[in-house]
């Protein structure tokens, strides 16, 4: 166990390349009603959540860290939870996250954790490009048995959830005044952080790793009953 401070500016968008530091670059909405990242300086789009609405759109960032694009006050047309990057969130619904490329390039990196989207047996998998690093164990509906340490996180309100398309995302709520999120790092380790707000003035951070390279799986090449998840926007 680690103390370590834990705020801290997360990227909650995935870009495919490195970001651009340009002091012209700025986020806007087009007439179309495209959020962008704009480079002001060439009058080009960086990136564009590409989302098509007659409706005039306004972008809104929630509490909980989701960045949103509503069409109207109901109707919303992008959102950041729907496209993780290394980091899963209380309220997120993510079938799987990927490291960064570097530690200041937030593009996908050589690490990727998730539900396996093949086969019958519901477990997480950690993979090192194509190299199944790590497994979970099944779900029993309530943790993953490979995780005997995961029954203090049950009070975070974990669950396996069918998507609708045959696979399945892991989402969970916070219940009490502790923050939770989980990070996979760009040296392999699944970190998993926890911020405790203990009175007025007080907080402690704790954080806790898995390590791709943990024993409680061989190593295998993926095959055709396992392969590493492509990231897929969702509808």
């Amino acid at each position: 166990m680690v103390l370590q401070h834990l705020p801290q500016i997360r990227r909650l968008g995935r870009q495919p390349r490195q970001p651009n530091h340009h002091p012209t670059a700025i986020v806007t909405i087009t007439a179309a009603g495209n959020l962008v990242l704009l480079n002001k300086a060439t009058n080009s789009i960086v990136w564009s959540s590409n989302t098509t609405t007659n409706s005039t759109t306004f972008a809104a960032l929630g509490d909980d860290g989701n960045l949103v694009l509503n069409a109207t006050t109901t109707t919303t047309v992008w959102k950041s939870f729907d496209h993780p990057t290394d980091t899963f969130l209380p309220g997120m619904r993510v079938s799987n996250f990927t490291s960064w490329r570097s530690s200041n390039d937030p593009s996908p990196g050589n690490y990727t954790i998730g539900v396996n989207p093949i086969g019958s047996q519901l477990q997480l998998y950690m993979w090192e490009g194509s190299m199944i690093r790590w497994r979970s164990g099944q779900w029993d509906r309530s943790s993953f048995t490979g995780l005997p340490g995961m029954q203090a996180l049950n009070l975070y309100g974990f669950n396996m959830v069918p998507d609708g398309n045959g696979g399945n995302y892991l989402t969970y709520t916070v219940f009490n005044s502790s923050l939770l999120r989980f990070v996979m790092d760009t040296d392999g380790l699944e970190r998993t952080l926890i911020y405790d707000r203990m009175g007025p003035g007080t907080s402690s951070g704790r954080t806790r790793s898995r390590r791709a390279t943990s024993t409680t799986c061989a190593a295998t090449t993926a095959s055709a009953m396992m392969e590493v998840p492509q990231r897929r926007a969702r509808a």
